[in-house]
């Protein structure tokens, strides 16, 4: 069952590598890029229908389905794991009528599920994490929480946590109606706790201090305040935001529950008082717009953190002088295509779980977008084609990270295509070729490489792979893994050594663009035992060209072009010892090659193009100082008009 053994190794390099993924609530395990699946980036299916894709950089990214955008509770697990609860399904999760578990992305990841309906018995998951780890004895003594809605009213289910303050020890509870019960030792606490009508939320933080006497916590829903962004736009249109609420003790490891909420719910918080001896309060990162059909439409996407308590007033004011203003065209390469849009907020406090789905795009068009530059918040950008998130897709990855006040141009989406491997503006970005420990006798080796990568330093486009994509991993001439998407990955004992090979025939798997229809490679590298995770010293040929606008160049001029060899970030840099480039205006049939002018791992040449070429087509091969060999082709790089 390959596909089994695929999902289990997209845990594993999850796992192997922190980042995005949780170990702790609000709190990074590693300075190592995110890794990706080797196999893609799957979609999972929950227990309701609902779809949440995993990305290349192993942020979760939700799916409209039903027609509606997407609405979960996704409450922080002590153990990392990342679990998402349609808000309407709640009540049924609380009641047991359906298993947590099933809702638990990453579980269901690492156990080879992609669809949480296939799962025979839930315990194949693991333990719940409603599991009540603070059964009564004599030793602990009964904590009851009561929460009213805003008119007094019962909530349809309650989500908590608590965590002892100073002993590390956590766990989370959740119940139908607005009451729930724990019994635990005397000592002092750390409580969060939501409640959720329809798909409205009030949340809460407070300390307690339990003695040997029962306690009843009464919450007020009637004193919840709003929470939001002010904006100077007066007719901006509230889009999804990402809300969270945490308390966490001085160690950090504390209770975080959080709600990826559409534009027309509401969220609320109760003012608490101002805590001085550790952090807690609310994380926020919201996207709004321009009305449809707005002359001159603009985008804000906001991320805000409140930790010492939520106060009196939570909705937090930012002015457009104190943003990041980019003026952003998106290129059309040859269509005119709609194209999603989310973006990431990553503080290395507060690290995120998804992208937050914004506001599609239109290609050849050019908007205002405006991003936080306080809290230390770093920016990532994925757009999708079909704007649908319907599988098969294509993603752009684009990166800003920490952006600072006043206005920039900025562009997406350029051409010439070509081969690449993961590229150092990416700091969570997963792909390329890297080696993870899974356990003390197995590694697990991943190629994902970005096969279809933009022209622009700062921006990556990735294929999962159409119809006739191929990838194979071998050693020696045995075939280790081979998959019909854009990535392979195999387990192999960890004192494995020697050279290995990975080839790629990648098409498009969506039908965005007349560029790209295809791209091979085929790479030569070695790799040997390890401690720690490790980025192999693999590399490709970046390709640019001038004058090409919206994918497309002038046939009559002629063209310079650049090649750089670049050995993937965060490994042992190559040296270039061979280069070649060749060219073809018949999507590969015939080949021509072309002089270049190299010197180092730079060189440079000038194309003169038949006066009947309609598209370029490229090939690079090239061999490094240790004999490692990379052989790659794009069909319809760009366009010539």
């Amino acid at each position: 069952m390959r596909k089994r053994i695929a999902v289990a190794g997209l845990a594993v390099l999850l796992t192997a590598t922190g980042g995005l993924a949780y170990a702790d609530p609000f709190s990074h395990t590693s300075d190592e890029p995110t890794a990706s699946s080797a196999v893609g980036a799957p979609i999972v299916t929950l227990p309701t229908g609902d779809k949440v894709r995993v990305s290349r950089d192993g942020a979760l990214i939700p799916i409209n389905t039903n027609g509606r955008p997407p609405q979960f509770h996704s409450p922080r697990l002590p153990g990392g794991d990342r679990i998402l609860i349609p808000t309407g399904s709640l009540t049924d999760v609380a009641a047991g009528k359906i298993d947590d578990r099933l809702f638990n992305v990453d579980a269901l990841l690492r156990n080879g599920y992609t669809d949480a309906r296939d799962v025979p018995s839930p315990d194949r998951l693991g333990k719940s994490s409603l599991d009540d780890d603070t059964t009564a004895t004599a030793d602990t003594t009964k904590v009851t929480v009561k929460f009213s809605w805003k008119d007094g009213s019962a909530p349809e289910a309650i989500s908590g946590g608590w965590a002892h303050l100073t002993e590390g020890k956590r766990d989370l509870f959740m119940e139908n109606g607005g009451t729930a019960t724990v019994a635990l030792p005397a000592g002092d606490y750390a409580f969060q706790a939501a409640v959720a009508k329809g798909d409205n939320v009030i949340t809460t933080v407070f300390d307690l201090t339990v003695t040997d006497k029962d306690q009843t916590v009464k919450v007020d829903g009637g004193k919840a305040k709003r929470v939001g962004f002010d904006v100077d736009a007066d007719d901006a249109v509230a889009g999804v935001s990402d809300f969270s609420v945490f308390n966490n003790p001085a160690d950090g490891r504390g209770t975080a529950t959080g709600f990826l909420m559409s534009g027309s719910a509401k969220a609320y918080a109760i003012p608490s008082k101002k805590f001085t001896g550790h952090k807690a309060g609310l994380t926020l990162q919201s996207e709004l717009s321009s009305p449809s059909g707005a002359a001159k439409p603009y985008t804000y996407s906001l991320f805000g953190v409140r930790e010492k308590g939520i106060p009196a007033k939570p909705t937090l004011t930012v002015h457009d002088e104190e943003l990041a203003v980019r003026e952003t065209t998106y290129n059309k390469l040859g269509s005119a295509a709609d194209m999603a849009r989310a973006n990431l907020a990553d503080n290395a406090a507060y690290p995120p779980m998804t992208y937050a789905p914004g506001t599609p795009v239109k290609l050849g068009t050019t908007r205002t977008e405006y991003y936080s530059t306080a809290h230390d918040v770093a920016w990532s950008h994925q757009g999708t084609f079909p704007a649908t998130g319907d599988d098969p897709i294509d993603d752009v990855l684009h990166h800003s990270g920490k952006v600072s006040p006043g206005s920039e141009k900025a562009t997406w989406l350029s051409a010439p295509l070509s081969v690449g491997v993961s590229d150092p503006a990416f700091p969570y970005y997963g792909s390329g070729f890297r080696r993870f420990r899974e356990d003390e006798s197995t590694d697990f080796l991943g190629a994902t490489p970005p096969v279809f990568t933009s022209g622009s330093a700062d921006e990556i486009i990735v294929s999962y792979g159409g119809k006739g994509t191929k990838a194979t991993l071998s050693k020696d001439g045995t075939e280790l893994d081979s998959s019909q998407d854009a990535g392979v990955g195999a387990f192999i004992p960890t004192d494995d050594k020697g050279r290995y090979t990975a080839s790629f025939d990648v098409t498009h798997g969506a039908d965005w663009t007349p560029l790209g229809t295809r791209s091979t490679a085929t790479w030569t590298f070695d790799s040997g035992p390890i401690t720690e995770g490790a980025s192999l010293s693999v590399s490709a040929v970046r390709f640019n060209a001038s004058g090409v606008k919206n994918g497309y160049a002038k046939a009559s001029k002629p063209q310079k072009v650049n090649l750089e060899y670049v050995t993937q970030p965060g490994a042992e840099d190559r040296d270039c010892a061979k280069l070649s480039f060749a060219v073809s205006y018949d999507d590969g049939k015939t080949w021509k090659n072309v002089t270049v002018d190299r010197e180092g791992d730079k060189a440079t040449a000038v194309l003169e193009h038949p006066g009947d070429a309609k598209f370029v087509s490229v090939k690079f091969s090239a061999t490094d100082d240790k004999g490692q060999t990379v052989k790659h082709s794009t069909i319809r790089s760009y366009g010539l008009k």
